[in-house]
């Protein structure tokens, strides 16, 4: 039986990158404690699997991640906010096509969930048992 977490996603955090937004949903804290659990070290590279959505949830988070690079000072190269703290702008800022295509580019083929249309929507899974073979460390790269 394979065991996972399934965490209700909140949309209301903003966030400029994709690590960020793990990071607010406590995926990286059910990562590091379960890599604890069996005795992982911190360093083991997972496989980009672990994390999975459905079709209507990647594709509004993918709405979420540009409407906060229209709406906070997030560095559209970057992904991480100009200035000391982030700030909501008066004004949205227009992104242009390379600016969407490259969050896209990073959603689908980066970082982003994988698909699973087997769950509800608004939900992210972390899938906790990895097989030995998935695991990587970073001298092996």
């Amino acid at each position: 039986m394979e065991k996972y977490v399934d965490i209700k996603i909140d949309y209301t955090i903003p966030f400029g990158t994709l690590s960020e937004f793990y990071h607010s949903q406590g995926v990286f804290n059910i990562v590091d404690e379960r890599k604890a659990e069996l005795g992982i070290p911190n360093n083991a590279i997972l496989p980009a699997t672990i994390v999975r959505a459905n079709d209507f949830t990647q594709k509004k988070l993918l709405a979420q991640w540009e409407k906060n690079w229209r709406e906070y000072n997030y560095n559209h190269h970057t992904g991480e906010h100009r200035g000391t703290k982030l700030i909501k702008l008066k004004r949205p800022q227009s992104l242009n096509q390379w600016d969407i295509n490259t969050l896209s580019f990073n959603f689908y083929l980066g970082i982003g969930p994988g698909n699973d249309n087997s769950l509800p929507d608004d939900i992210m899974r972390i899938r906790l048992d990895w097989d030995e073979k998935e695991i990587s460390y970073p001298e092996e790269v």
